[in-house]
């Protein structure tokens, strides 16, 4: 096992372990160091490892290490405190409401004093974005197949597009990632067969215009494209349509092709919609994890591609819903 290095992600601290070829990457909780004392006592330590098992109560953990429930609830509340566990849940435990907890993170750090530098990539080993990209990116593989479409006029409307070299951008955040890709690792729509967009995750790119798959599936999904020459985007969640230009959006869905498999589909009106959904993509993962402003059990977000510093690039979004 290698030297565990630290790492400051969006959101906390991270731990990244390195194991040869392979490395284990943990989110780590930042706590006061005065409050580092809990994890002395022996009975907070066993209490650690039966949530480790999964989520349970107070009343189960008692039960489990046949201690009274009041000396359980005294650790649990010092454990809460810290912010090491958290409540998720309420659920009917022998006749009565029992909270139900969590275990935050399988790693615990404090800092002692600052000293730190900052640094612009905030991406790399992010446990946001592997959250979000599960099951695209495990264990350091791409699981995944990309398919873009093919540049040239082709399909239904005879159309090509510049959609598929934004993918680029995509490799670059996969990269930071993953440690081992099998070469190709992208597909062309024209190229693609139907058994691989069974037996595969995949991440497509592009509107029905631009990308032929994207095409066949544009009914099925929650947030689709107008029918026909236009590819407004449509919102099934809100019933809204939007023509600008300059819209796109990103849907993590069920694979329409294997319900056991999933599906992310990353498209504009136009190319420059496109570009705002591959911004977005590596951007604001956090804000695509929250789903759907009006539906959050839907994993769909639209949003308007922004220049906020007027040099004719899109850099930026904002997001609609």
């Amino acid at each position: 096992m290698g030297k565990p290095v630290f790492c400051m992600p969006s959101n906390g601290i991270q731990l990244i372990e390195n194991d040869g070829n392979l490395s284990k990457v943990y989110e780590s909780i930042l706590i006061p160091p005065e409050k580092l004392g809990v994890l002395h006592s022996k009975l907070s330590m066993k209490i650690i490892k039966e949530l480790s098992n999964g989520n349970v109560s107070a009343i189960d953990i008692a039960r489990s290490l046949k201690q009274h429930e009041q000396k359980i609830y005294y650790h649990m509340r010092k454990l809460e405190n810290a912010g090491i566990i958290k409540q998720v849940d309420e659920e009917i435990r022998y006749g009565m409401t029992a909270k139900i907890y969590h275990l935050v993170s399988p790693i615990v750090s404090t800092k002692l004093y600052d000293n730190g530098r900052i640094v612009k990539n905030k991406l790399t080993g992010d446990p946001t974005t592997l959250e979000f990209l599960k099951p695209f990116i495990e264990n350091g593989k791409l699981n995944a197949l990309i398919i873009i479409g093919w540049p040239y006029p082709h399909g239904e409307f005879n159309h090509g597009g510049i959609d598929g070299s934004y993918a680029i951008d995509l490799g670059f955040l996969f990269g930071n990632m993953v440690s081992e890709i099998h070469f190709p690792c992208y597909k062309l729509d024209t190229k693609v067969k139907k058994d691989e967009l069974e037996k595969n995750n995949i991440i497509l790119i592009g509107n029905p215009k631009t990308n032929t798959i994207v095409n066949k599936i544009n009914t099925d999904m929650d947030i689709s494209f107008e029918k026909g020459e236009n590819c407004s985007i449509i919102s099934k969640v809100t019933g809204k349509k939007y023509n600008d230009d300059n819209v796109g959006m990103i849907l993590k869905s069920k694979n329409p092709f294997n319900k056991n498999k999933e599906m992310i589909l990353l498209g504009g009106k136009r190319s420059r919609g496109t570009l705002a959904a591959i911004i977005a993509f590596t951007q604001n993962t956090e804000e695509i994890m929250k789903g759907n402003a009006f539906n959050d059990k839907i994993k769909g977000k639209i949003f308007i591609a922004l220049d906020k510093d007027s040099d004719e690039h899109i850099d930026s979004v904002k997001f609609l819903e």
